[in-house]
């Protein structure tokens, strides 16, 4: 007695499997929070690799109005191309996004990211503190939808 793939049972177990693999995706953002009335202006410096995919790509930096203890998507503004140094003003209640981290899970700056990822962040200077990859953690907190660093 053989089982016979009918066209619905074909496509529910299509379904199914699509389904299952958007829902296995996943990403951490990394960003800088100026919770102040007034702009501050940050220094960041990135290493160039040629191995892997950096985590932090001046490419892709971006300002997002910061509300209600998240950042607003809909009113994202790329940064024109950065280099691998950089002095940026983050405007009053803005985030900086500096970076990204896709299906992996992210527990310190010192981990082995998968898919050849590199932890390329050399150091951020924004006033008198100075965060540097053995330091981020210290600096960068967890919360349920990035880790954060929220300026003094």
């Amino acid at each position: 007695m053989g089982y016979r793939l009918t066209r619905k049972t074909a496509v529910a177990a299509i379904g199914s499997l699509a389904f299952l693999l958007c829902s296995c995706s996943w990403s951490i953002r990394f960003y800088i929070l100026n919770s102040s009335a007034s702009p501050r202006t940050i220094t960041i410096e990135v290493e160039k690799t040629d191995n892997g995919f950096i985590i932090f790509n001046p490419r892709h930096f971006s300002l997002l109005p910061f509300t209600d203890e998240k950042p607003d998507y809909e009113q994202i503004k790329p940064l024109p191309r950065a280099q691998s140094l950089n002095t940026i003003e983050i405007p009053a209640y803005t985030a900086l996004e500096i970076g990204h981290l896709t299906n992996d899970r992210y527990e310190n700056s010192r981990q082995r990211f998968n898919n050849g990822r590199v932890f390329n962040l050399k150091k951020i200077q924004a006033g008198n503190s100075e965060v540097t990859k053995e330091n981020f953690d210290s600096y960068f907190k967890n919360r349920n939808y990035a880790r954060v660093w929220e300026l003094p």
